[in-house]
């Protein structure tokens, strides 16, 4: 159970702090770095986090929603490419 949720929260952080470093470095408003940085959680939440901190609501639903969207059109190739094969690996 402790490598699964160091796993976990290893991938939250480098999420967020990708996320957010690379917009940094592309010159993103700070209103759009704040809709960023609650991409990894569902849209309602994130929307709540972002209007919470400041940032756009509406924004931060759509890169939650990208954010699924892209991660489910890529882990089966990533996956196989890896060459992992227990189902139990391939995602929790």
């Amino acid at each position: 159970f402790a490598p699964m949720l160091a796993a976990l929260a290893t991938g939250a952080v480098t999420a967020l702090v990708s996320a957010v470093g690379i917009a940094m470095a592309l010159g993103a408003p700070r209103e759009a770095l704040i809709s960023i940085s609650p991409k990894s959680v569902t849209a309602g939440v994130a929307m709540g986090i972002s209007e919470t901190l400041g940032g756009d609501p509406a924004l931060s639903a759509v890169l939650v929603i990208l954010t699924g969207i892209l991660g489910a059109l890529m882990v089966t190739p990533l996956m196989n490419g890896l060459g992992v094969r227990d189902w139990r690996a391939r995602g929790f």
